[in-house]
């Protein structure tokens, strides 16, 4: 098979942060016929410093090689480099698509053996959808969509978790669940797009899954069902992040999907639904709320305030942005089951 072929077109999950994105990595990577690595945005970092070239001869695939190894995320696909070096000068001169789809292809056979469709995700590809369907046009998108209160407790939860004040997370859900939802609507390709919710794949996971499959081009496979035991005997998730990830150890649970309800209280839900009240009514996101009272407000300026600050707190105190796009939709510490009443 030439390098810049595949038996079906590679498939993208985008999503905001905190959505789930993880969860739906490992259910539909434990298909034998589905392949999604760890977690790295090469393609769209190699594709601002490569994509313009029509060819890459053997020192530009040599300088695309290296670039690649600087990305400390790659490293967790476990590929030696000799390896993808060898591959990649054999079939020389290579463009940048073909290029890209030694990597993927490179990890799916040295991983998934029976794997024939390649996949990656990473909620940060809500700004790149362009980008993605420029290297691949017939790609297929999977926005993981959820509800942008829960998107915000455990975007504050996490942050908690680590020690740092929640700077204007209230801020930062809104446009990150706004930002992907817009993305979307404004690239969508009825065929090549499909939109599942958080809260269908945890609830009617194999009716979601099944779906999810057609519309790759596999039939649901009951495997899927059991990713938690595949994530535990492959190591899916990588060892650094797995503190962060331990539900995926685990079947799956409705457990925290209604958490918000219970865990936020009522000032900060009033301002949530006050910033995407219009978006989540078409959604079918109801708010249970009626409007922005005296002290929501104040919340909001709060947040409007220490989101000023986040970007100058953040050079201190974070990596990358990336670190922040991390998802932690089936991570967050509290295991409580959620009630439905809403705190006064």
């Amino acid at each position: 098979m030439q390098p810049n072929e595949t038996s079906s077109p590679p498939f993208f999950i985008v999503s905001s942060p905190r959505s789930g994105s993880t969860l739906l990595r490992l259910l539909l990577t434990a298909h034998p016929a589905l392949c999604i690595p760890p977690e790295s945005k090469f393609l769209v970092r190699l594709h601002e410093r490569f994509g313009a070239k029509a060819s890459l001869d053997p020192a530009a695939l040599a300088e695309f090689v290296t670039h690649l190894y600087r990305d400390k995320k790659f490293s967790e696909w476990g590929i030696p480099e000799d390896l993808l070096r060898e591959k990649l000068f054999s079939a020389a001169p290579l463009g940048f698509p073909a290029a890209v789809t030694m990597v993927y292809r490179t990890y799916m056979e040295k991983t998934w053996t029976e794997a024939r469709i390649w996949g990656d995700k990473n909620p940060g590809y809500r700004r790149h959808i362009p980008t993605i369907l420029s290297v691949y046009p017939e790609a297929k998108i999977i926005h993981l969509l959820r509800d942008v209160r829960a998107v915000y407790l455990s975007m504050k939860n996490v942050a908690l978790k680590n020690g740092k004040r929640p700077l204007g997370k209230i801020a930062r859900a809104t446009q990150k669940w706004q930002m992907a939802i817009h993305e979307i609507r404004r690239h969508e390709r009825p065929a090549q797009f499909l939109t599942i919710r958080y809260e269908d794949l945890v609830t009617e996971t194999e009716a979601t899954l099944t779906r999810a499959c057609e519309f790759l081009g596999v039939n649901f496979d009951a495997r899927m069902l059991e990713f938690y035991a595949d994530n535990a005997a492959r190591g899916l998730v990588p060892q650094n992040r797995l503190a962060k990830h331990a539900n995926t150890l685990k079947p799956v649970t409705t457990q925290r999907m209604n958490a918000w309800q219970s865990e936020l209280d009522r000032i900060e839900i009033e301002a949530i639904e006050y910033r995407n009240r219009a978006l989540m009514d078409e959604l079918g996101y109801p708010p249970v709320t009626h409007g922005l009272t005296l002290r929501s407000a104040g919340r909001l300026a709060v947040d409007f305030l220490e989101g000023l600050a986040a970007p100058v707190y953040s050079t201190f105190v974070r990596k990358s942005e990336d670190e922040d796009d991390e998802d932690e939709g089936t991570s967050e510490s509290k295991t409580g089951e959620s009630r439905s009443a809403i705190p006064g």
